[in-house]
């Protein structure tokens, strides 16, 4: 970025002046024609002699210089010179001029065109002094004085040093001119940035509302959720400014709910459970209690709940009985209203079982428990309400049977796996989900919803599971022998056979017997399963997954901190999204829009997803352009091992 300007005017009306200091610098300027005779005349005189080539200065500056003898001639020239962009660097210029200005109004002239150019005023002992320039021009570091006549040495010198510093001022300029350029360019780079960081906080704050909304909310009929259920309850018990001193716990069931679904289909029950919802929050609007919500923009909502399926809870701020008889009444009631849906009347009936909260240390669980008991009386009527009283009694004989039979049903060969296809998007099998199923010799196929739930209350949960993992690796190893050898199998495990201090080698040496390489092991992480203790879960993960087995988690959306866990799991972990996201994602824009968003965040963890619930084409062709894997009677339903090796082998 050098920039050298040697140029230099010199504005004086006698003409001996110029020829005296283009002389006095004729050594860096070259040999110019308008001076050369003076230049030799003077040498005669003084017997100066040429130079010879080797006496010559070493140092060569050549200086381009210009003439003027009126002041006003040369404020055009220094005016034409900026114009043409070739601006002077040095003026040498005399105080008087006659019959014109004097060179300080020159000079004051000059800088309202140029005020970098350098000005080197030249005058006699009878001129101004110092102090009256000074006066009128200013303190200026580009000014300087000098007398006549002219100390050869002191006029190279400020000529040399003059022009330079113009040189270097100009460069600095430039320097700065640049910096300024480059300053703005980076402060406009930067708020696009901002603007872009700005906009994509926004969006994320959509996202983790939506989060947090699926978290908190049932996604159908917009419902608190069982998610939800223990930690607002608890709420009423513990905390302020919500703390209930007693309530009543409404456990509510639609009657024969299935009967809808199976003659109005799906659709029609779904939207009997949106009017069914709605009803239930207009007859409880005075009578519900209100729980914190970090959702909505009032801070807190109405206690009412939908667990799943066609039940309902409620927690009522009313404990009389007669008084609650009363709302439980008037709640039925309103219910067995008949529903017009899509041109059809829909009749339902439905079923409360109550239990009273009075300050006790109740746990939350029992109060539903007592609750569910309570229902379970009224369901023997229909239509009904009772309450749960604890001189009931009511026994769970058949539990303790099933808990029994359950101990002796793996030494009776009555636990077999179930095999249910997962596919890609372009409908490729890659893999199995392994279902449990007890063949019990008197009720038949039972499927893991009747007997799980009982064996999770002991220990009986840590051999079943046990069991469920090798039977899973015996029968990939025979998929495998049959020519499918890419196929990996995802077995489910609980929260219980999680944490169990032998879980990690039962895993080990169940594959290490199978003779399967570990990869080809998914471990899936039920809904249920808790992240409270994130250090011990990460820990399991890990060593597991260094081992080479891979997890797929289903508690996703079970609470904040889960977010928090699953952006410290490996990145080969999988994210399984059941039925409830993918439901009407063929029908409900809002509920497709949320699962593309659920699909992106987790997409940013750099995680897979699976989907689970796939029924229609509808809903396979709305997940085409992605990439995840699928799973869902769409496919195939689970299957005994000899059926789904021929449905392999028959490319089914």
């Amino acid at each position: 970025m050098e920039i050298e300007n040697k140029r230099i005017l010199i504005a004086d009306d006698n003409k001996d002046i110029h020829d005296d200091i283009k002389y006095i610098l004729e050594t860096s300027s070259g040999y110019m024609e308008d001076y050369q005779e003076t230049k030799l005349l003077k040498e005669e005189l003084f017997g100066e002699s040429r130079q010879s080539p080797a006496n010559k200065a070493v140092i060569d500056i050549k200086y381009d210089i210009d003439d003027a003898y009126q002041g006003n001639e040369a404020i055009e020239m220094v005016s034409r010179a900026r114009e043409a962009g070739e601006p002077y660097s040095l003026i040498f210029m005399d105080v008087r001029m006659p019959p014109g200005m004097d060179g300080i109004e020159t000079i004051e002239k000059i800088w309202e065109i140029d005020r970098d150019v350098g000005v080197v005023i030249c005058t006699a002992y009878s001129d101004y002094s110092w102090d009256q320039i000074i006066s009128k021009l200013g303190h200026k570091d580009n000014l300087l004085f000098i007398r006549k006549p002219f100390d050869n040495v002191s006029l190279k010198q400020i000529a040399l040093a003059m022009t330079t510093k113009w040189s270097l001022k100009m460069q600095v300029k430039k320097h700065i001119g640049t910096l300024e350029q480059e300053v703005d360019k980076r402060t406009m780079e930067l708020k696009l940035t901002v603007e872009k960081l700005r906009d994509e906080i926004v969006l994320r704050e959509e996202k983790e509302k939506l989060l947090a909304y699926s978290a908190h909310y049932d996604s159908l009929t917009e419902l608190l959720n069982r998610r939800s259920f223990s930690d607002s309850v608890k709420s009423l018990i513990d905390e302020e400014p919500s703390r209930c001193r007693s309530f009543s716990l409404f456990y509510l069931d639609l009657d024969d709910f299935k009967s809808v679904n199976d003659i109005y289909g799906h659709d029609i029950g779904d939207q009997l459970l949106i009017k069914v919802s709605e009803r239930i929050g207009r007859m409880l609007d005075e009578h519900a209690c209100y729980v914190p919500d970090y959702v909505s923009e009032h801070g807190k909502v109405k206690a009412i709940f939908r667990l799943g399926g066609d039940e309902f809870t409620a927690v009522v701020n009313e404990t009389d009985r007669r008084a609650v008889g009363k709302i439980a009444q008037s709640l039925i009631d309103s219910i067995s209203e008949p529903y017009i849906i899509s041109g059809h009347e829909v009749d339902v009936s439905c079923c409360i079982g109550i239990s009273i909260y009075k300050g006790k240390d109740t746990p939350i669980n029992t109060l539903l428990k007592y609750a569910d008991i309570a229902l379970y009386e009224a369901k023997k009527v229909h239509s009904t309400y009772r309450f749960h009283e604890l001189s009931e009694s009511y026994s769970y004989i058949n539990e303790k049977r099933i808990e029994r039979e359950l101990k002796k049903a793996i030494a009776r060969n009555q636990i077999d796996v179930y095999m249910q296809s997962l596919v890609n998007t372009r409908d490729e099998v890659i893999g199995m989900q392994s279902l449990i199923r007890w063949l019990h010799p008197e009720y038949g196929e039972l499927e893991p919803g009747r007997f799980l739930h009982i064996a999770q209350k002991s220990d009986q949960i840590i051999v079943l599971g046990a069991y469920v993992i090798r039977k899973s690796l015996e029968y990939l190893k025979r998929i495998h022998e049959s020519g499918h050898d890419k196929l990996f199998v995802m077995v489910s495990c609980t929260s219980r056979e999680f944490y169990h201090p032998g879980f990690v080698d039962s895993i080990k040496s169940a594959v290490n017997e199978a003779g399967i390489a570990p990869s080809y092991l998914k471990l899936n992480l039920e809904d249920k399963f808790t992240f409270q203790t994130t250090p011990g879960a990460l820990a399991i993960i890990r060593e597991l997954n260094e081992f080479g087995v891979q997890f797929a988690l289903n508690g996703f959306d079970s609470d904040y901190p889960a977010f928090v866990f699953l952006q410290q799991v490996p990145k080969d972990t999988m994210i399984k999204l059941n039925r409830a996201y993918v439901k009407n994602i063929a029908t409900d824009t809002k509920n497709q829009k949320f699962l593309m968003a659920l699909m992106d965040i987790i997409e940013t963890w750099e995680l897979d997803v699976i989907i689970s619930g796939i029924e229609t084409q509808e809903q396979k062709s709305i997940l085409d352009s992605r990439e995840c894997i699928l799973q869902g009677y769409h496919f195939n339903t689970p299957k005994p091992i000899d059926q789904y090796l021929k449905d392999l082998a028959a490319g089914e």
